[in-house]
């Protein structure tokens, strides 16, 4: 299998983070129909939905086919390579869960940070 691309390995990293972000905060109950299924794990579509957003800031909705199947391709790697046995052997590296643990902690409080703001509103008397 050639190896990826540096854009393609940050992508494939983003995207991995984002899918175990989701898997931690929502479940897969709290995922829709899936886009595809890779070595018997399904892309859902919420998850393809997340990764074209953030790869391209559009919607699902508005990418050509092609770039649908471009971008659907880039995540398919990214499952291909990530339900192989070595990324079995990793989840039991000390190291690696630290870094999944750590990314998981950035993510949250990034959100919880960005709600927070949201919420907030400042009027121009108040500054």
């Amino acid at each position: 299998m050639a190896m990826l691309d540096g854009s393609r390995r940050a992508a494939a990293g983003v995207a991995a983070s984002i899918a175990g972000a989701l898997m931690i905060l929502g479940g897969p109950a709290a995922f829709a129909q899936a886009v595809a299924t890779v070595n018997g794990v399904d892309i859902e579509s919420s998850v393809f939905d997340f990764y074209v957003q953030n790869r391209t800031q559009r919607q699902t909705g508005d990418l050509t086919a092609a770039e649908r199947e471009a971008l659907l391709g880039q995540i398919t790697d990214i499952y291909l390579l990530s339900t192989q046995d070595a990324a079995d052997e990793l989840k039991n590296d000390s190291e690696f869960q630290a870094q999944i643990e750590l990314q998981t902690r950035s993510l949250l409080a990034q959100e919880v940070a960005n709600r927070f703001f949201e919420a907030a509103k400042v009027t121009e008397d108040e500054i």
